[in-house]
């Protein structure tokens, strides 16, 4: 590749961005604000797309997401939304959507009874890690 070339290839790719940000936010808006007392339940969700054999070893290709359940207070359904992911850049396959769910508890409750609390008050972060 040229130095020419990358640069635009470079533009492009801020172009495309650019162009794919303003129409996730776009979308963004039409989603309902939350009432205090919603539940989200968060689905990380994969499907098989292939399975082969290398060389004695297991390789999988997957498709995967974001599932949202949205429930009021009394536990009336509200709304589902899904969010799956294809990476914008496909030169590798590392690009993935990984969340970690990460417990929240008060700070001077020690970890295992901390984790044991998040998991009674449904009280957690996700942190996104994606690559």
């Amino acid at each position: 590749h040229s130095l020419l070339g990358s640069v635009d290839q470079d533009r492009e790719d801020e172009a495309a961005i650019a162009k794919q940000v303003a129409e996730w936010e776009a979308a963004a808006k039409t989603i309902p604000k939350l009432d205090d007392g919603d539940v989200v339940d968060v689905i990380y969700a994969e499907h098989l797309l292939a399975s082969w054999v290398l060389q004695a070893s297991p390789w999988n290709a997957y498709h995967s997401g974001m599932v949202f359940r949205v429930k009021g207070a009394s536990g009336e359904k509200k709304a589902t939304y899904t969010v799956d992911y294809t990476p914008f850049f496909t030169d590798r396959i590392s690009y993935v959507l990984h969340p970690l769910i990460d417990p929240v508890y008060p700070s001077w409750i020690p970890k295992p009874l901390g984790v044991l609390w998040a998991r009674l008050n449904n009280s957690y972060d996700l942190v996104w890690q994606n690559k």
